[in-house]
């Protein structure tokens, strides 16, 4: 068997361009990788140059040593949304608990005669028990467990 390749060969013909690279390279989120190496570059050709950087243990001390306070933009600041009850998020939350109920809970319930039944709500009608009421006595189906 042939051993596998580490990269797929190129189209036959293909032949990458600079405007090709900076068509792709742009969208790359780099600013703030290329501000770190804008600010710690010269701090290592320095050293270099001085020869007092030989070894890659040195490299790493003066990244160890180095701050980056000022040097890296600002985080975006945390943002907390405070929790808004709906009628769908309440259905997922509530199904949700329930469903863990339920699977952790083996023992309490006889899944065999567990039976799903809808509940049906009459719209229009008073708390009278009258006739009246209008609307036409539209029902809305809902699930419940």
């Amino acid at each position: 068997p042939e051993p596998a390749q580490a990269r797929p060969e190129p189209k036959p013909g293909f032949r990458p361009t600079r405007a090709w690279v900076e068509s792709w390279q742009r969208k790359l989120p780099l600013n703030a990788m290329l501000m770190l190496l804008e600010f710690l570059l010269p701090k290592f050709h320095s050293k270099a140059t001085a020869e007092t950087l030989t070894t890659s243990t040195q490299l790493l001390e003066i990244i160890r040593e180095t701050t980056l306070v000022g040097v890296l933009p600002a985080p975006h600041p945390i943002v907390v949304n405070k929790y808004m009850p709906n009628d769908v998020t309440t259905s997922w939350f509530s199904t949700f608990l329930w469903g863990i109920v339920y699977l952790r809970n083996p023992e309490l319930f006889a899944r065999d005669s567990i039976k799903l039944f809808p509940v049906y709500e009459i719209d229009g009608e008073d708390d009278s028990g009258g006739g009246g009421g209008g609307g036409g006595g539209a029902a809305e189906e809902r699930s419940a467990a």
